[in-house]
């Protein structure tokens, strides 16, 4: 037989409790950093530290970056890690072959740099860095465990810290496992895992992103301000540089046998090529789905407000997996915690397994999990500290340490490249180090007023799952309420003037703009509850809850407002009998004193996006519950609402209010970034969807069957909701139809009074044949018949959706009563409605892109009887779908967070 190598005598050194760097192993690298594994092993081990749930994060530093930097910052990232753990592999290669293998990271910087280094350094860097990693394992394990939980019992109210304790009980379990060459299979699955969740992951965003429901996309750099997205900057490097982490390439080396030259080498391809696919795939498809609303992790942007805005099944796998490979995580990260507890306890002569060992290690590791569970229960906040610990630990552990070890064990050349790329790399990380940690330092401190112990929600600041906005946004919004309150004192007389100069006002009834009722309060001293809604699409969308409070609390005074005269016209024949209507004051101090001074309503509850600072705030002071139902931000009030300025007022309003039931989940995500309180943040659907449940009176039955006699012998379209300019678009298309179909009868619905005589001019000019109210060639009508129309016509076009500019308009009254819908293609928070009908039947509604389109399709449906009847089918069958039980929904969410705290007041109104 040959002579052994160097190599082998090493390891036999090594087994016998030989020395490194001149001293016998303690039992800690004994035990648990047995040298045993192969190239394959070390890949496992590096895989599982370094492709961790903390890459859900990516979308979110995206966020902060942008497109360019965000790609640039990923790509530097791989190419410098990788680079960097070579030169950690090179240099532990080096002193192995020179006799001193060394088998920890503190024992590194003891050789190269001197003892005090390793000692009061890179040990206790390390240390924090690895058991910051146990603890935050653990909170996102109880936070997954509780998505699970909520995904299966919506409304379950098991607390957070209860699945934080449960996951610590299992990793107690885990943690015996007694070193970390053991760990290879259960790291093996690991690698499975993550790229099973990071592809679940991947195909969700491409289903999201693409659906026709996505959320808008804006790539702008995330940020209030120019500060904010400055540190955002940094906190976001610190994201990406956590996601390369490792902080423990030494001991996992460490594992490998001898001999040890190139195995790590191979074992970092194995890792990298699964850190490339889903790093990449998880940060672009990420950002490209959710821009700069990506949150704290990708799982957020899939539950709102304890709903999946995704399919459940995969939301749940993606849960589960992300569960399991925390698990291997977090107790790959135990392992430098137990070396240290194992070489101060355990006895390195004794056997690893002899009785004076065994119970040390399972009490002490024990405890480690004990003490990692109770930090992660009690400070659910642990985020924001766990990127101080990133900027701190990783940054300078994972990139520019291993510079620094090369150079001065090799010396190469300072006149060469390597010397001065790795001075490069040294210096522009340590940097960036100190920078981010003062970033991070900096969102503790904004963040800190907001921290409880032991919190409940999976969302707020500095938590594991959310995006980190600072508590102190709000603080400004009393001042700024206080500068807006003066203003609007002081316009507010010249505002009303100039809206009643232009007709904007009831010429008799506008003295209810400043708060002066016109009639008595009913019942003084019992509760009142006011629906405020700003136009008509809002008040029809709230008239079937107004209706249903009426039903179940007979007597109960009930007021409406509006501020338009259409909403007016319309909706005093509709309103129920008993239910006042009256003008909306003016959101002036005077007024709306003078409006909740005389009214006194116990409860407050605003359609869709009526935020008004002096009303929500005088009616919070006063302890009025105020709810904002169907709440809904545009793209434009979203921005404009995340400005510095509008930031802090926005977010001062939305503390006031008791409950946001939003139109989708979409909006859900942005009052969260605007600060919404999440647990005030809940569903029940778009009471649009009810709009159509409210039946014709007796009149209008007898209109509609009119109206259906004179009709019956001729075809019929009709074009709704038509805005100025969109009307000239379908008298063109009417135009053309009628030289097909002679005895065609178009009845057009301008969407606003006022425009019935423009309308009527247009048509003169056209020298078109038209009455108001009759049976000629085209039939121009009001908003107050819209309703009795739908019933009358097989084809129903929605305007408001023909020009740039538009945001659409309620489709679902049409499909209520069987029409073929169609709508043009500009149709705001109106294409979620659109999207969930295609959902239930793509016939259910017809957009079309322009003129041309809707000419050809009209031409298809009034030439086919069979397309016709199914399109109308299609239609109502969708309706009756959504609207199934929404305005239950929504009363009980709103009894249970309002309502229940008046019970006994509310009594005597209740319906037996």
């Amino acid at each position: 037989m040959g002579a052994p190598s160097r190599e082998d005598e090493e390891t036999k050194k090594m087994e016998a409790g030989g020395d490194t760097v001149g001293q016998k192993l303690d039992a800690g690298a004994l035990f648990v950093l047995q040298s045993k594994g192969s190239w394959l092993h070390c890949g496992y081990h590096l895989t599982t530290s370094i492709v961790a749930p903390p890459l859900l994060s990516l979308p979110f530093a995206f966020a902060s970056l942008g497109w360019a930097a965000g790609l640039i910052c990923l790509v530097i990232g791989a190419a410098v890690t990788f680079y960097s753990y070579n030169l950690i592999s090179l240099v532990l290669e080096h002193h192995a072959q020179q006799g001193r293998r060394q088998l920890r990271f503190r024992d590194m910087a003891t050789d190269i740099l001197g003892p005090g280094w390793g000692r009061f350094y890179i040990g206790p860097i390390q240390f924090l860095v690895c058991f910051g990693a146990v603890v935050a394992c653990t909170l996102l394990a109880g936070q997954s465990m509780k998505a699970i939980y909520l995904i299966a019992n919506p409304g379950g109210t098991i607390k957070l810290y209860v699945f934080v304790a449960i996951f610590g009980v299992f990793m107690m379990i885990l943690a015996q496992m007694p070193s970390f060459h053991s760990l290879r299979h259960v790291n093996l699955i690991s690698l499975v895992l993550c790229l099973a969740y990071s592809f679940c992951a991947v195909a969700a965003c491409i289903y999201l992103g693409s659906s026709k429901g996505a959320p808008e996309k804006d790539y702008s750099i995330a940020g209030a301000n120019t500060r904010d997205r400055v540190f955002g900057v940094f906190n976001a490097i610190a994201v990406i540089a956590t996601t390369y982490g490792n902080g423990i390439i030494p001991e996992i080396q460490a594992t490998v046998a001898a001999p040890v030259t190139g195995k790590m080498f191979k074992g970092l391809c194995l890792c990298y090529a699964v850190v490339v696919t889903t790093f990449f795939s998880v940060a672009i498809s990420g950002y490209w789905a959710f821009g700069n609303q990506s949150q704290g992790t990708l799982l957020s942007n899939f539950m709102v407000g304890g709903r999946a805005v995704i399919p459940e099944w995969l939301l749940l796998i993606i849960e589960l997996f992300t569960l399991l490979q925390l698990s291997a995580v977090a107790v790959v990260y135990l392992q430098p915690t137990n070396e240290v507890l194992e070489g101060l306890l355990s006895d390195p002569k004794a056997g690893q397994y002899a009785a004076r060992n065994v119970a040390p290690r399972v009490l002490s590791r024990t405890a480690a999990v004990a003490l990692g569970t109770t930090i992660a229960a009690m400070v659910p906040f642990f985020g924001d500290m766990n990127a101080l610990i990133g900027a701190f630990g990783f940054l300078p552990l994972d990139f520019a340490v291993p510079a620094v070890f090369y150079n001065v064990t090799f010396k190469p050349s300072k006149k060469g490249a390597v010397f001065w790329l790795n001075t490069t790399i040294a210096v522009v990380f340590s940097a960036l180090a100190v920078v981010a940690s003062v970033a991070a330092v900096r969102q503790i401190i904004l963040d800190a007023n907001s921290y409880k112990l032991f919190a409940n929600s999976l969302d707020g600041p500095g938590s594991m799952r959310t995006a980190r906005t600072p508590a102190s946004a709000a603080r400004g919004g009393r001042a700024l309420y206080e500068l807006y309150r003066a203003a609007s004192r002081a316009a507010a007389p010249a505002a009303l003037l100039w809206r009643r100069l232009r007709g904007l006002e009831h010429p008799s009834r506008w003295p209810e703009r400043l708060g002066r009722p016109s009639v008595a309060r009913p019942r003084p001293g019992s509760p009142l509850v006011w629906f405020h809604a700003v136009s008509l699409g809002e008040g029809m969308a709230a008239l079937p809850v107004v209706r249903h409070c009426a039903r179940l609390h007979p007597g109960l005074p009930i007021l409406l407002t509006t501020t338009t005269l259409s909403s007016f016209e319309v909706m005093k024949d509709l309103i129920p009998d008993g239910v006042i209507y009256q003008f909306a004051p003016l959101d002036c101090p005077d007024a709306i004193e003078n409006f909740i001074g005389y009214w006194k309503p116990s409860l407050i509850l605003l359609m869709e996006s009526e935020l008004w600072p002096n009303l929500i705030v005088s009616a919070a002071e006063k302890r009025i519950a105020v709810v904002l139902l169907n709440a809904r931000m545009s793209l434009k009030s979203f921005n404009r609402w995340s400005s510095p300025i509008g930031l802090q007022l926005v977010s001062l309003m939305l503390s006031k209010l008791s409950l946001i039931i939003p139109l989708s989940t979409f909006q859900a995500v942005r009052f969260q970034l605007l600060h919404a309180p999440p647990q005030i943040i809940h569903f029940a659907g778009d009471l649009k969807y009810a709009v159509g449940d409210i039946d014709a009176g007796e009149k209008a039955v007898a209109a509609i069957e009119d109206l259906q006699q004179q009709f019956s012998s001729r075809p019929v379209w009709m074009a709704a909701s038509i805005h100025k300019g969109e009307d000239k678009i379908i008298l063109r298309v009417h135009d053309e139809l009628i030289r097909m179909y002679p005895n065609l009868l178009l009845i057009l619905v301008p969407r606003y009074p006022r425009d019935i005589k423009n309308v009527s001019q247009t048509l003169k000019k056209q020298k078109v044949n038209f009455v108001l109210r009759s049976t000629r060639e085209v039939v121009s009508s009001n908003t107050s018949e819209l309703r009795m129309l739908y019933r009358v016509t097989p084809i129903a076009v929605i305007g408001g959706s023909f020009l740039p500019g538009l945001a659409g308009h309620n489709i679902s009254e049409a499909a209520a009563v069987g029409c073929a819908v169609m709508t043009g293609p500009h149709v705001g928070h109106f294409y979620h409605m659109l999207v969930e009908m295609w959902q239930i039947n793509p016939f259910a509604v017809k957009q079309v892109k322009g003129e041309y389109e809707l000419l050809e399709a009209l031409k298809q449906l009034l030439g086919d009887s069979r397309a016709l009847e199914a399109c109308q089918r299609a239609a109502k069958d969708a309706f009756s779908n959504m609207s199934d039980g929404v305005v239950n929904r929504v009363w009980n969410l709103v009894r249970t967070f309002t309502i229940g705290s008046q019970t006994d007041t509310w009594g005597s109104f209740s319906s037996s």
